[in-house]
């Protein structure tokens, strides 16, 4: 299964996320969705989230040109929203030790 595959078929398929990337820990984007317009330099600040994490509290991350205020992060995780939507970023390990990126947006109820 490619990394395409998993995007759309355990992340988007689910209906529980309406947007997803896998980024490796330089920001590389290995798979996304069609509908996330996730640029470049989002996916290398949503990865170096981790390296600082107080940094992304301070200042917040982008997606798609728009700003999400940062509700929690550390050395696992990283949870914004903004208004009715909100993002998850998740550090995640595969066997051969890459690190990969799970970034998800999802539209909230609250």
């Amino acid at each position: 299964m490619s990394w395409q595959d998993l995007v759309n078929n355990n992340l988007i398929g689910t209906g529980n996320v309406s947007k997803a990337a896998i980024v490796g820990f330089d920001g590389s984007v290995w798979g996304k969705s069609d509908n996330f317009n996730l640029d470049q330099a989002e996916a290398t600040q949503a990865a170096k989230a981790f390296v600082n994490p107080d940094a992304v509290l301070a200042s917040g991350l982008r997606f798609e040109g728009q700003k999400y205020f940062v509700l929690r992060a550390d050395d696992e995780r990283v949870i914004g929203k903004k208004q009715g939507d909100g993002f998850f970023l998740y550090k995640t390990a595969q066997v051969i030790k890459d690190i990969k990126l799970l970034i998800s947006v999802k539209k909230l109820f609250v």
